[in-house]
């Protein structure tokens, strides 16, 4: 599996998706355990995106907050 994301990861440049998301995978997700099967590392591949990287990475286009931060101040 971290096989088939590092070549993703490097085909992706400039041609579609975010290298940084696979990079970020690879680094934080990939390198720290041994999977069993494919459904496992899914399964962990997407409760780290849905879980972590979507609600607490920073965004440019929300002042470098996280959307988790920039909807507690647009709820307040």
């Amino acid at each position: 599996m971290t096989q088939q994301i590092t070549q993703v990861h490097e085909q992706s440049r400039g041609t579609y998706g975010s290298p940084r998301v696979h990079a970020v995978l690879k680094r934080e997700l990939l390198g720290t355990a041994a999977w069993t099967s494919r459904a496992t590392a899914r399964a962990a591949i997407f409760g780290y995106i849905e879980g972590w990287y979507n609600l607490h990475r920073l965004h440019s286009s929300l002042g470098y907050r996280s959307p988790a931060d920039h909807e507690t101040a647009l709820a307040a």
